[in-house]
C-alpha cells in the first residue's frame, strides 16, 4: 500500500501537466476564428469615431466662427455709437445752450 502512494505522487505531478497542455493550448486557426469577429468590430467602430471626430471639428469651427463674427460685430456696435444715439445726443445739447444764453 505504501508503494502505491509513492508510485501515485510520481505520477500525479505528471498527468496534471500532461492535461494542463492538452486542455490548454489553442491553434492559430481557433483563435483567429475567435478574434476576427472582435477585430472587425473594432475596426469598424474606430472609422465610426474618426467620423464623429471629424464632424465634432466641423461643428466646433463653424460654432467658433459664428461667436467671432458675433464679437466682432458687438464690437463694432458699442464702440461706434448708432446715428440715433447721436441725433439724442445732440437734441439734449440744445436745452443746455438755451439755458446758458438766459
Amino acid at each position: 500500500m505504501l508503494l502505491r502512494k509513492k508510485e501515485l505522487l510520481l505520477i500525479a505531478p505528471g498527468l496534471v501537466l500532461a492535461l494542463s497542455f492538452q486542455l490548454g493550448c489553442a491553434t492559430k486557426k481557433y483563435v483567429k476564428q475567435q478574434t476576427d469577429p472582435v477585430s472587425g468590430r473594432v475596426d469598424e467602430l474606430s472609422e465610426v469615431s474618426k467620423r464623429n471626430e471629424t464632424a465634432i471639428k466641423d461643428v466646433d469651427s463653424r460654432a467658433q466662427a459664428g461667436i467671432q463674427t458675433v464679437q466682432t460685430r458687438l464690437t463694432r456696435w458699442t464702440r461706434k455709437p448708432s446715428r440715433r444715439l447721436k441725433r439724442e445726443r445732440k437734441l439734449n445739447r440744445w436745452p443746455r445752450k438755451l439755458r446758458h444764453r438766459l
